[in-house]
């Protein structure tokens, strides 16, 4: 997709994605009250008060994240076809 046509809301700058993305790995290894905001920060190579700048609160975060990962699964889904294809789709957005 071409950035200069795309949606305000259709984009993520590169840091706060990386944050989400790093989110996701530590939302998807523990359940939200064990998941940690220092391992987050830390994964996603920022500070933590960097990361309370994009998101103020951990269930912001979990909620952003969870949004963020439905939509790249999503996506995947919809690019790919058939169901062992959308399954592969989620496996490489989620477990990788």
């Amino acid at each position: 997709m071409n950035s200069k046509h795309a949606k305000p809301n259709e984009l993520l700058d590169s840091k706060r994605q990386d944050i989400l993305n790093a989110a996701i790995l530590v939302f998807s290894k523990h359940p939200y009250r064990l998941a940690n905001t220092n391992d987050i920060s830390a994964s996603a190579g920022i500070s933590k008060g960097l990361l309370f700048h994009y998101f103020a609160t951990k269930k912001a975060l979990y909620l952003n994240a969870l949004e963020y990962s439905t939509r790249l699964v999503s996506k995947q889904m919809a690019t790919e076809g058939t169901f062992i294809k959308m399954r592969r789709a989620y496996n490489a957005v989620i477990c990788d």
